[in-house]
């Protein structure tokens, strides 16, 4: 069945509306944000074998969605989310592990998990977090 042309614009118009919006994003803003591991005040080295693990969990009961880092050699990471755009805003457990070895240093384990003690708060507009010291944890 063919459209008549005011058929036709009215689609047409539907189909612009809905496009415009699919570039409206429902969801939170994005901000990449940049660290350091340390430890005892200097930066972490990565070992040559090690594959150094930074995990972002957000600071809620039961995280749904984990964000994981990219870690350099020098123990400097960056969150860059699932499309290179970020992760959300907001307060997180940092998770810092080794899972297969390989470092100089030996990670405390209570840190690895969703339950770390470690907490950094991503704010939209700034992109550097407070440095992260293996050996403490909590401050």
């Amino acid at each position: 069945m063919p459209m008549n042309s005011k058929t036709l614009f009215l689609f047409s118009g539907w189909i612009a509306i809905c496009l415009g919006c699919a570039g409206c994003s429902g969801g939170p803003p994005l901000q990449k944000a940049k660290g350091q591991v340390l430890v005892n005040g200097k930066n972490y080295q990565v070992g040559g074998r090690e594959q150094l693990q930074v995990i972002f969990y957000p600071d809620v009961v039961t995280p749904k969605t984990t964000y994981p880092a990219t870690v350099n050699p020098d123990g400097s990471f960056e969150t860059l989310g699932m499309d290179g755009n970020g992760i959300p805003a907001g307060k997180y457990r940092v998770g810092i592990t080794s899972p297969y070895g390989g470092g100089s240093v030996s990670i405390p384990p209570e840190i690895g998990l969703s339950t770390s003690p470690i907490v950094r708060e991503v704010v939209q507009g700034q992109d550097t977090l407070e440095p992260i010291d293996i050996m403490k944890p909590a401050g």
